[in-house]
């Protein structure tokens, strides 16, 4: 059998849509555009170079072997591309009746034009508004023989699923489609590609009816609530069974919008039974039918009479594209304004990239939601996943969602087969000839090989793999195992984006990668959570090597406080213990946090676990950690409040980072998991510079200080080495130290300068700005003491008191003093010998 070719070389073929007259007629910025996205298939070769990972050796060893084949054939191209409004599909551009048909037409025209022309399919509609309405029609199965899993609903506007198509173009520019009906649980997507590249450009996307709508909570009775809609909103529901309600925050001086606080109602599409709703009339809409546990949730989650809410008819509904088995997909320059679940979404693709794209509310519409689920989804995926330049707003889930293959649910049936179950089941499987390994519950790889066969599913909806083994054995007992599949681990860039007002996760990866520069207001969840595992699905638990988070700005990260970090990098175990599922064996190697911003975050601002050789370095947080540990927070047993955290790393250092009002939060805090341990984990020279009374008052005090375990401010030049303490006029600066209970200062005022103990809050010694050195209190301190008397003394005048009581001998010291009794000079031996030196007469 051949051997592995993945992580060592990656070949991928693919046509290159380019000719004389740009990628299959297209002209401009689209044409650089699409051909930037079908060279995705080059990336994996080429993104240590343009990315320059290597550098300051964090992420010097990701896999740079890989390479690419990219064919060129402009004779393959599609001249004219197909267009649904022109004769004989007539498509309506006024958007006044439904151009489904017309479409589907379109497409089929377009993939017989593939037939001859080297497999481009290419679909153009003239600018217009079109809507595109599929209620009621029968599903499309894209995999045959497992129709029984009932639990997917495969509804689609446009298939394309032939083998002579190697390549689906839809440039919608100019166009706005308008998704029209509400059967938004059964409409699967306007167009799924199976197998060939899907490359969609410009355009906009819409509903007719959204499956939403928000307003005021106006009553909460015994088992139903009242909602007033909003009257910006600008339509009605057109549903009368509710899925969830999701409370959302309300305007004050310090915020410009409203962000997504918690989920206070859930039924599940397919396994839940919706909750009836009726409309009162005036725009007061009714849900009932709520359980007592339901209320009491609604309760404990704050939501009230005048509560934001946002109301939704469904949870699981179309996307607008779906991808399978696509070797590259991209998508650039799309504005969506509403999906009932995301965007795209990819199962088992390669080379994605998506650029330039708004998911943003209707303009005018106030609307909080925009996607009910992420807004770009990547499941099972490979390659190269690029994400840039996007704006991402009102999300249902996450931002954005990027996560490799893998079997789960692993059970030995012979020597060389196995059942298994992955999410890319649900729509195909990873090609007969994917490559995979076998870790076991501590992370170690047990068997290795590839795949020959593949069955349909059971009763149990797990699938027979026939597998051929370069390394070991399929273990008897697989609980707890996983076999993560080669081809199909994503490296991702995801940089230079907005995410805003997301019901999740701004960015939740699986992949190695750089993510960077992006800018994330308002999350519930993490803003950034790289985790190997998609829920209990779709998990990939291979970690990965090379984790680079960079330059982004977070603000408000973790609203729903159950969540433990604004950044969270957590290898996860397969077998993990209670709650907490920090990984063995370190399986993320070189992971970076660097040079974030982090403010408003309720707990920590960066938690790690499983990782070996990192660095959280140069972060500035802005009040964080200011509420008290819970949720997985101390499920993970991590119940300090603290900035930092760590379980289960190894040569990690976090360092120089900057503390702003972080609440007397500890630096970090960590422990161990599933046997694990800590080792060599350095946290040294990070800044708290404690700047909550700043705000509130121009020169009032500032403390500045270097956290354990260095208790130095280090200042070094070869020369001219100066310390400036400098304010206005009417103030002057105070130095001061402390040590456990003692606490110290020097200070200047307008006679001198003085040194105190602020414990006491005494004046010990000043120095008078005319010269000299004094005692504060006359009378009250020594200068020198017994056993440690100065040298020499030279002077011009000694000066006495006249007249003090005898001084009581001091052994070995011999004192002068002028007697109170007779005025007399006298010295005292250390003998107690008194001797008159002089009489005052």
């Amino acid at each position: 059998m051949s051997e592995p070719a993945y992580p060592y070389d990656l070949v991928v073929d693919m046509p290159m849509l380019v000719g004389p007259r740009g990628p299959a007629g297209i002209d401009g910025p689209a044409a650089t555009a699409l051909k930037d996205a079908a060279e995705a298939a080059a990336l994996s070769a080429t993104l240590i170079a343009s990315e320059k990972l290597d550098k300051a050796s964090n992420l010097g060893d990701l896999p740079n072997k890989a390479t690419a084949r990219v064919n060129i054939d402009a004779a393959a191209l599609s001249d004219e591309p197909v267009n649904p409004a022109a004769p004989p599909f007539n498509a309506d551009r006024t958007g006044a009746t439904n151009s489904a048909a017309a479409f589907t037409a379109a497409f089929a025209e377009a993939v017989a034009r593939a037939q001859t022309n080297g497999g481009v399919a290419h679909v153009r509609p003239s600018p217009g508004r079109y809507l595109i309405q599929w209620d009621g029609v029968s599903g499309y199965s894209v995999n045959p023989g497992a129709t029984s899993f009932t639990g997917i609903n495969q509804r689609y506007c446009v298939v394309v699923n032939d083998p002579a198509v190697k390549s689906v173009v839809l440039d919608l520019t100019g166009v706005t489609l308008v998704m029209g009906g509400t059967d938004w649980t059964e409409w699967a997507s306007f167009l799924l590609v199976k197998g060939a590249e899907r490359h969609v450009i410009n355009g906009t996307l819409d509903y007719a009816h959204r499956p939403f709508f928000q307003g005021t909570v106006n009553v909460v009775g015994a088992s139903a609530i009242s909602v007033q809609i909003d009257p910006a909103f600008g339509e009605a529901p057109s549903f009368s069974e509710v899925f969830e309600i999701v409370l959302y925050s309300e305007y004050d001086n310090t915020r410009a919008e409203r962000y997504p606080l918690v989920l206070a109602l859930d039924r599940h599409a397919y396994t839940g039974t919706p909750a009836p709703m009726t409309n009162q009339g005036g725009g007061l809409y009714r849900i009932f039918d709520l359980t007592p546990d339901e209320m009491a949730f609604i309760s404990s989650t704050a939501l009230t009479t005048g509560s934001t809410v946002v109301v939704k008819g469904c949870t699981d509904g179309p996307a607008w594209f779906n991808g399978i088995l696509c070797p590259a997909t991209s998508i650039v320059g799309t504005t969506c304004h509403c999906s009932a679940e995301a965007l795209f979404l990819n199962t088992l693709c390669l080379n994605s990239t998506v650029e330039n794209v708004r998911v943003v509310p209707r303009p005018g519409s106030n609307a909080l939601a925009v996607v009910m689920r992420d807004a770009f989804d990547h499941f099972d995926c490979g390659g190269s996943v690029k994400v840039s330049g996007c704006e991402v707003v009102g999300t249902g889930d996450d931002g954005t969602a990027i996560i490799g293959s893998a079997l789960i649910s692993l059970q030995r049936v012979t020597a060389t087969t196995m059942s298994a179950f992955s999410y890319g089941h649900y729509y195909g499987v990873a090609p007969i000839g994917s490559h995979f390994a076998i870790y076991n519950a501590s992370h170690v790889q047990v068997a290795a090989g590839v795949i020959t066969a593949i069955g349909g599913f059971d009763a149990d909806y797990l699938r027979l793999y026939t597998v051929e083994l370069s390394s070991g054995s399929l273990p008897v007992d697989m609980t707890d195992h996983i076999a993560p599949i080669l081809e199909y681990q994503p490296l991702a860039r995801v940089r230079g984006n907005r995410f805003r007002s997301i019901r999740g996760r701004a960015i939740y990866s699986g992949a190695r990668g750089i993510y960077s520069d992006n800018i994330i207001e308002n999350t519930t969840d993490e803003a950034i959570l790289i985790h190997p595992s998609k829920g209990n699905n779709a998990a990939n638990y291979t970690g990965g090597r090379g984790i680079e988070i960079d330059g982004n700005d977070i603000r408000g990260a973790c609203r729903a406080t159950f969540y433990p970090a604004a950044i969270r990098v957590f290898a996860s175990s397969p077998a993990p213990t209670g709650s907490q599922e920090a990984a063995l064996n370190y399986p993320y190697k070189k992971v970076s946090v660097r040079n974030n911003l982090i403010a408003d975050c309720p707990h920590m601002a960066v938690l790690i676990a499983g990782v070996e050789q990192g660095d959280i370095f140069g972060n500035t947080m802005v009040n964080a950690a200011w509420a008290t540990p819970a949720g997985e927070q101390t499920a993970l047993g991590l119940s300090t409040k603290a900035v930092f955290g760590y379980i289960n790393c190894k040569k990690v250092a976090i360092k120089r980072n900057t503390l702003i009002d972080c609440n007397g939060a500890s630096v970090s805090v960590s422990t161990t998991a599933n046997g694990g341990a800590n080792i060599g984990v350095v946290v040294s020279n990070n800044a708290d510079m404690d700047l909550a009374t700043l705000v509130e008052a121009f020169n009032t005090d500032v403390g500045i200080g270097i956290l354990e375990p260095l208790a130095r401010l280090h200042a070094y030049k070869t020369s001219g080495v100066e310390l400036l303490l400098e304010t206005n006029s009417a103030f002057f600066p105070k130095l001061r130290m402390k040590n456990g209970s003692l606490e110290m200062s020097t200070y200047g005022a307008s006679d001198g300068w003085y040194v105190r103990n602020e414990t006491s809050s005494t004046n010990l010694v000043r120095f008078p700005s005319t010269g000299g050195i004094n005692p504060s209190a006359s009378g009250t301190y020594s200068l020198g003491a017994l056993g440690a008397s100065w040298s020499t003394t030279w002077t011009n005048t000694l000066s006495l008191f006249d007249g003090i009581a005898a001084p009581a001998a001091v052994a070995g010291r011999a004192q002068l003093f002028v007697d109170a009794a007779d005025g007399d000079l006298k010295i005292i031996y250390g003998d107690g010998t008194t001797k008159t030196i002089v009489v005052d007469t």
